[in-house]
């Protein structure tokens, strides 16, 4: 290509905006950074910032705007040429000279960099808009560059660029939306220098972006497609289906096709702020709103797309039917979602979005916000159904929260207005006096209240369903711990049926621990195991998290073993979650731990607490004390030497190197190990290697004396290995999943409830052993495939279904893992469940790789629920 044909333009950075508000956004700025964020968030403004700090360092720069010409090899490294020549007239003769005979852009970029590896005063290339052409070549090439060389890129979209290793390499830095949007400070400065306020439009780096959409993107279009786009963004996330259907347009799919064309229509939505931009002008303009409104709700409903029916009718005030749909989403934990949609909801003087706010928080762990919401709905009505559900709802957090002024003054008035509840507020109300009877240890009202839950008629109502499940498992529980065995069963059996009646996978697990408690308390200790190895913790909240664990614990101590890791992980869950109801029904677990181990210290300092029934739930097991290495290294990297967790590690790859040695129990060699620390380059981390295996020594036995032999670390031929190992749930894994291979079924489920997660979890111990990590994946995922065929055989839909979800949960891409959850719904006749799980594929998906899962899954997903 010749320089007559350069389009200087395209070489020209734009001019900066006016009020440029000036701001650093990475310091010092690394050798790549990528800018990926959506139209209007201040990509470009942010590439001009960078350039003109780097500038004033004495680089030398060179912009160049990408267009889909620049795909072609040729035409981008004859403007890179062109670039650099402005500031080196003799650069690249070389590169251009290869271009005709040369149609590998790696070895163009290889040649590229290697001339500008000689330019005295170093090179920074400011790719803008770099999605259009899509340079994929350049990506591989990033952690190779020459030291006096930046590369900035700005692109709408994922790039599939290696960033994560530079990333980890600490040569690479990423910055989307959050990082380009202005804070507080900086948007009242920017909003100052402009003469007016700030407004609720996320401010990015691009002034006047509102104005500019406005002006630009959506006054020139015709009047017809002005419209169709509003009512589309009205419809967010929308379809040509839903968009036909709804607008009873036959040319929604050409209008799509050709807003798509001109503006950043992906993945069925608007981009960001256009979207927001068109939202706000449909309300303003659209005098059909809530009628649209209420057809796309009508649209969602019939596919069973429960989640994306809901914000519709919040919008078309359709409370009635939003009643139903809440109450579904609570059940299936879409917290945030909930949040984000009533938070957007005008809620005005309706005291029932009010009462939905305030449940949502309390489902989230924020009592406080709650109560407030109660107390405005409260003050919005006079209706008296609608002050009770308020009143039962404030009874229930004042409950949890132990906080009696609130509760008591809210009894007393729901206690008057009870014959004006639904059925279902009214065992809420009964539910929440037992709780707090409960904090009270008046057992006898305790159980009073859950007996008048069951003595509501039942009805159809979902929720009134799960308010009797949880009243039968509170009784369940009280009879076992009161010695009426007999009763216990038949409590928790009636309460099982009904969890998986009301298909809550949740409830059913805290039955399921229940019934594992009273099979301990009965002395069958493989019943128990029964019930809890197929457990996992997939969508259980701090709570149910805490219950399985604490069982699970139970069961090691009533089998002798005295570790207690278990207990203290459930311990140290309710802790964070500041849930002292939690902690104290799992007092009398950790005094039997303590007599376990022989510290009747703190068994009584543990005793000095409130007396409850739970005091009974365990025999007191034999005093062991177990000294050694306690390691878990699946869905996390704890460390525990003689049961003291070891948190602190002042060398990042001291840790790396006992993970490496934990996976070559046989010892690992010196030269290998050093090539791990040293990231491929054994000569280099020789040293790294000697430092972090004396920092190893220094975190396991802080104490020991120089030159006195480690308890822990053994020298073998030419390296270390491991010894005094105690605990090491890997080992329990392979052991399970190696009988599982027999076709041992329980050892199978065994070893899937084993597998908490990634190897490593999310200690970035884990970055250094991706293989490994990815081969446990796989096997882990087998196995959870295996088990739940093996419980659809024998009729444990339960059981399926947990293990479906956790297979979801290891490989959260797999569409063929989804497929297989969709068509177990679609078999129990569930459809309401097929639209979670093809939701949640979807945002995985998009989460993880920036896609959208493909055609086959699509037509799939089509023929699931048609049926």
């Amino acid at each position: 290509m010749s320089a007559a044909v350069i389009l200087e333009t395209k070489l020209l950075p734009p001019p900066p905006p006016p009020h440029w508000q000036r701001r650093p956004l990475v310091a010092p700025i690394p050798p790549v950074v990528l800018l990926e964020a959506g139209p209007g968030d201040g990509k470009t403004t942010a590439l001009l910032e960078l350039t003109t700090q780097l500038a004033a360092a004495g680089k030398a720069v060179v912009w160049l705007t990408l267009d889909e010409l620049d795909a072609d090899p040729a035409t981008l490294f004859a403007y890179l040429v062109a670039g650099v020549r402005r500031h080196d007239p003799a650069f690249g003769e070389a590169v251009l000279a290869a271009i005709p005979t040369t149609p590998d852009s790696r070895v163009l970029w290889r040649l590229f960099l290697v001339h500008a590896s000689t330019l005295s005063q170093g090179l920074v290339l400011a790719l803008d808009d770099a999605d259009r052409a899509n340079p994929v070549a350049l990506g591989g090439q990033l952690d190779r560059l020459p030291p006096n060389v930046h590369v900035l890129v700005a692109s709408r979209q994922r790039l599939g660029w290696p960033i994560q290793r530079l990333l980890l390499a600490g040569t690479g830095k990423l910055l989307g939306p959050a990082a380009l949007h202005f804070d507080p400070a900086t948007a009242a400065a920017y909003a100052a220098a402009r003469g007016q306020a700030a407004t609720a439009w996320p401010l990015g780096l691009q002034p006047g972006a509102e104005a500019y959409l406005a002006e630009v993107q959506f006054q020139p279009q015709p009047e017809d497609t002005r419209r169709f786009m509003l009512q589309a963004a009205l419809l967010e996330p929308f379809t040509p289906e839903l968009l036909r259907t709804v607008l009873d347009d036959p040319q929604a799919t050409t209008r799509l096709d050709g807003l798509a064309a001109c503006f950043a229509v992906d993945g069925e939505r608007f981009a960001a702020p256009l979207g927001a931009f068109l939202r706000k002008e449909a309300a303003r303009t659209l005098g059909e709103a809530r009628e649209l409104h209420a057809k796309a709700a009508r649209f969602h409903q019939a596919a069973g797309h429960v989640e994306l029916a809901w914000p519709h009718l919040l919008a078309a005030r359709d409370f009635e039917a939003a009643r139903g749909a809440l109450t579904h989403l609570l059940a299936a934990g879409r917290l945030d979602e909930l949040a984000t949609a009533l938070a957007a909801f005008p809620a005005g003087d309706d005291a029932l979005p009010w009462i939905w706010r305030g449940e949502v928080e309390a489902h989230r762990g924020r009592p406080v916000d709650a109560l407030a919401a109660f107390q405005k709905a409260r003050e919005l009505t006079l209706e008296a159904p609608l002050q009770f559900q308020a009143l039962a709802a404030t009874c229930a957090v004042a409950a949890c929260l132990a906080d009696r002024e609130p509760y008591n003054a809210a009894i007393a008035d729901a206690l008057t207005l009870q014959a004006e509840g639904r059925p279902v507020d009214r065992a809420r109300l009964h539910l929440a006096r037992a709780r707090a009877a409960a904090l009270r240890q008046d057992w006898d009202l305790t159980r009073e209240c859950h007996e008048a839950v069951l003595a509501i008629p039942a009805g159809v109502e979902a929720p009134l369903k799960v308010a009797q499940a949880r009243a039968r498992l509170a009784l369940g529980e009280l009879a076992g711990l009161r010695g009426d065995h007999v009763a216990a069963r038949r409590f928790l059996a009636l309460a099982r049926e009904l969890a998986v009646e009301a298909n809550l996978p949740a409830l059913g697990v805290a039955v399921d621990v229940a019934r594992a408690d009273q099979a301990l308390r009965e002395g069958a200790l493989d019943d128990a195991e029964a019930l809890l190895a197929p457990l996992a913790f997939t969508g259980l909240d701090a709570r149910g998290a805490a219950d399985l664990r604490a069982s699970r614990g139970a069961l090691a101590l009533a089998r002798g073993d005295t570790q207690g890791t278990e207990l203290t992980d459930a311990r140290v869950t309710l802790e964070a979650a500041a849930d002292d109801e939690g902690l104290r029904r799992l007092r009398p677990r950790l005094v039997q731990l303590a007599l376990a181990r022989g510290e009747k210290a703190l068994a009584e300092k543990l005793r000095a607490g409130p007396e409850s029934p739970w005091d009974a739930v365990l025999p007191t097991p034999t005093a062991t004390t177990s000294q050694g290495l306690d390691l878990s290294v699946l869905g996390r990297f704890d460390v525990r030497v003689d049961g003291a967790p070891r948190t602190a590690w002042p060398r990042r790859k001291a840790k790396v190197l006992l993970g490496a040695l934990l996976l070559r129990r046989e010892g690992g060699k010196s030269m290998e190990l050093a090539e791990l620390l040293g990231e491929g380059d054994a000569m280099a981390g020789a040293e790294i290697y000697k430092v972090n295996v004396r920092a190893l020594r220094q975190t396991l036995e802080p104490g020991r004396d120089k030159g006195e032999t480690s308890r822990f670390l053994e020298p073998t031929g030419g390296g270390y290995a491991l010894r005094a190992v105690v605990g090491f749930d890997l080992d329990a894994f392979e052991a399970a999943a190696k009988a599982a291979q027999k076709g041992d079924k329980a050892a199978a489920q065994q070893a899937l409830a084993l597998y908490q997660g990634d190897l490593f979890g999310e200690d970035r111990a884990g970055e250094y052993f991706e293989l490994e990590r990815e081969d446990l994946r796989s096997r882990a995922l087998a196995l959870a495939r295996e088990v739940a065929a093996a419980c659809l055989a024998s009729k444990d839909r339960p059981g399926a279904e947990a293990a479906l979800q956790q297979a979801c949960a290891i490989s959260p891409c797999d569409e063929d893992t989804y497929l297989a959850l969709m068509r177990f719904y679609r078999e129990g006749g569930q459809p309401d469940r097929i639209a979670t799980a093809y939701w949640a594929c979807h945002k995985a998906m998009k989460r993880q790789l920036g896609i959208a899962p493909g055609e086959d899954f699509e037509r799939a997903y089509k023929r699931v629920v048609s049926g």
